[in-house]
């Protein structure tokens, strides 16, 4: 008797715990789908950036720090791209550590992009640069954001 008692206390507390697990699931989710969707951001910021470099100075004078930025800036792509297919498959967790990864090596090609460009003479405008279709779809919802970056992107390839 008292062993069915305890089955039933155990099978009550995991009913009332099911909505909880539910909610836990949902910020999971959430939290990935935002992390990954500032790392797009910075991925667009940071082809932006490499852009400005690449068509403002001959290519002949770009030095290693450039094969750097390009090295790093690819494996940060790799990382976002693993991170969006993990996020569609559900992983979660995952998806949250590769955005994250992804955004770090962004932020490492951020400061070498800086400081090739103090090297080579060139005015990148600080952080506050914008790149223009981001700045032309800052008023729109997030998903004409994410649709014109897409664009843009894929216009790059």
């Amino acid at each position: 008797m008292r062993r069915v008692g305890l089955v039933a206390l155990v099978l009550a507390l995991l009913v009332a715990a099911a909505p909880l697990a539910q909610l836990a699931s949902a910020e999971n989710d959430r939290s990935a789908e935002v992390l990954i969707q500032n790392a797009k951001r910075l991925q667009q910021f940071v082809h932006y950036r490499n852009s400005l470099i690449s068509t403002s100075v001959n290519i002949t004078l770009l030095n290693e720090t450039w094969s750097t930025i390009l090295n790093l800036t690819a494996q940060a792509d790799q990382y976002l791209d693993l991170a969006v297919q993990l996020y569609s498959s559900g992983n979660y967790t995952a998806a949250k550590e590769l955005a994250l990864k992804a955004m770090d090596l962004y932020s490492d090609v951020l400061e070498l992009q800086s400081e090739l460009a103090e090297e080579l003479g060139l005015e990148l405008g600080g952080v506050a640069v914008v790149p223009p279709a981001v700045e032309a779809a800052r008023a729109a919802p997030p998903e004409e954001l994410e649709r014109v970056l897409l664009c843009r992107m894929s216009r790059k390839d």
